[in-house]
């Protein structure tokens, strides 16, 4: 079944929100599972927020293929969304990339870092 939405986020179920993070593409939606068994909370974010090889940080890509960065507005915009949500665990888009303690922070994090490189001015 098919369900178009609309807005900044939308919940499918009980404890599953679809937050509209916007990164990557202007629809790239993350899911947030609340109830997960372990009941801390998991972001399953494919490539919307992708999880990097060291496995505490993610990334934000415009385009992944051409190594192209998002744009500094567009990660603000997307922390300010998945902030009021609780997760510890990130589940990336590929095999084995899975950030699996401090999830939240993680995302917080990396936004920190990637804002502070993007826009610092050496100039």
């Amino acid at each position: 079944m098919i369900e178009y939405w609309t807005g900044d986020t939308h919940q499918i179920a009980p404890g599953m929100t679809l937050i509209n993070a916007g990164t990557h593409f202007a629809g790239g939606t993350v899911l947030h599972w609340g109830d997960d068994p372990e009941g801390h909370g998991a972001l399953f974010s494919g490539d919307i927020f992708m999880v990097v090889m060291d496995r505490r940080w993610v990334s934000f890509m415009y385009s992944i293929p051409n190594f192209i960065p998002e744009r500094p507005r567009t990660i603000r915009r997307a922390l300010a969304l998945v902030e009021p949500f609780t997760f510890e665990r990130i589940y990336g888009a590929f095999w084995g990339r899975v950030v699996t303690a401090d999830g939240a922070a993680a995302v917080r994090r990396s936004a920190e870092r990637y804002l502070r490189f993007a826009l610092e001015d050496d100039s």
